[in-house]
């Protein structure tokens, strides 16, 4: 189940300079499948840095200091809010298939359409309202706050008119619910330097996500070929979408080329 995780998530990280103060640090309680997770909601002004990791002992204190945490290496982003575009990391998929000095790729991705419900709940102490989206083949459930300053989301949950503190899938795959929330805390340059080292490196190299995805489903084609020649002859399939178990099953630019 960890490898079918790790070829359907992301984790966004975005860009920042040397030391900062946050506006915000919100640590998710995270289920991808069934695979327990935390998350890391990193927040300034005008950039934001989210990660995943699959540590469940160090606090929110800590995790920023320690080098043991690991920072998922399929699942990072650097989101640019000024270009609306997203450098994240290559595909479980992927990376086998192009050259090491490609480790990312940069997904321009459509601008979500919200249905504000009028409802309410209480997360960490802050009243939530509920939106509704629909992403890349997902229905979403999401719970925003307008009590904090600031526009802060997770993933590519853009555009609500506050922090969010809760999402999930319809279909419950994917569940992040706050634990934790902080104001004004100092990362240290550590954590920082692991984040824009990666950007440093790979940043001119980064293919378009389009291009991801194309080496993804042959790798996952690859894979279900192998399963299904392993079946003893004579052993009846149900017919599954190749992507049916991943976080953006459909594309913008499919549904443009006329397919599915």
């Amino acid at each position: 189940m960890k490898k079918i995780s790790f070829l359907i998530f992301l984790l966004p990280v975005f860009l920042f300079n040397a030391q900062i103060n946050s506006d915000i640090v919100i640590e998710y309680e995270v289920k991808i499948q069934t695979l327990p997770m935390r998350a890391f909601l990193v927040g300034s002004s005008d950039k934001s840095i989210f990660f995943l990791t699959t540590e469940q002992k160090d606090n929110a204190d800590n995790v920023f200091d320690n080098p043991k945490i690991a920072i998922n290496p399929y699942f990072f982003y650097i989101f640019d809010l000024d270009k609306n575009k997203m450098f994240q990391s290559l595909s479980f998929g992927t990376q086998p298939k192009v050259d090491k000095t490609i480790r990312l790729g940069i997904d321009d991705f459509p601008k979500l359409k919200w249905e504000l419900v009028d409802n309410s709940k209480n997360i960490l102490g802050y009243k939530c309202n509920k939106a509704l989206t629909s992403f890349r083949g997902r229905n979403y459930e999401v719970w925003y706050t307008t009590e904090i300053s600031g526009k802060y989301f997770p993933w590519k949950l853009k555009g609500l008119p506050g922090t969010i503190l809760s999402f999930t899938d319809m279909e419950h795959a994917y569940t992040f619910e706050a634990k934790t929330l902080t104001l004004n805390r100092k990362i240290p340059q550590e954590f920082l330097d692991r984040i824009t080292n990666t950007l440093k490196t790979f940043g001119n190299t980064a293919i378009f996500y389009k291009k991801d995805i194309e080496y993804e489903n042959e790798f996952l084609e690859e894979k279900r070929r192998e399963y299904l020649s392993s079946l003893p002859v004579g052993t009846k399939t149900l017919p599954s979408p190749l992507r049916g178990a991943s976080m953006e099953r459909t594309f913008e630019w499919n549904e443009k080329d006329g397919k599915p």
